[in-house]
């Protein structure tokens, strides 16, 4: 069994190819889309990447963290986390998908609506691995993280 310096070292060098992977890999992503988007559709993707990123945090509400910190972790902790975490999902989803219009009229911009409501459904979709994805992180098991964010 490693002790935890080498745990740690090989986490840490495991988490940083991870990040580098991720990002490359959304650097690839976005020159692709540059070359199949007209700069009006790209810019309709920016605009709603930050409701996007204001719907993940309203999801993730700090349960994930907390399983992550817990000295010791019962399974009723990771099942309140687990469905709080789909429970607010669902909630950001739902906000997202009322505040579309809005959106769309803020930007004078109609299609808005149907890409947010559409592409906001993530938020659902990652506030159901939050928990596996807390305690996995919590023991360490890094090499099955980056297995799990390369496939």
């Amino acid at each position: 069994m490693m002790n935890l310096t080498n745990k740690t070292l090989s986490g840490i060098f495991i988490v940083l190819f991870e990040q580098l992977f991720k990002r490359g890999f959304q650097g690839i992503v976005t020159i692709i889309l540059t070359f199949f988007l007209v700069p009006e559709d790209f810019g309709l993707m920016a605009m709603i990447t930050i409701f996007l990123v204001v719907g993940s945090q309203l999801m993730e509400s700090g349960f994930t963290q907390a399983l992550i910190r817990k000295s010791s972790l019962s399974k009723a902790d990771c099942d309140t986390a687990f469905y709080s975490n789909i429970f607010l999902g669902i909630i950001s989803y739902l906000i997202l998908f009322f505040v579309a219009p809005s959106v769309a009229d803020f930007y004078n911009e109609e299609r808005l609506i149907e890409i947010i409501r559409f592409v906001s459904f993530s938020t659902i979709l990652n506030s159901i691995r939050g928990t596996q994805i807390a305690i996995v992180t919590r023991d360490m098991k890094f090499k099955i993280l980056l297995k799990i964010n390369i496939y």
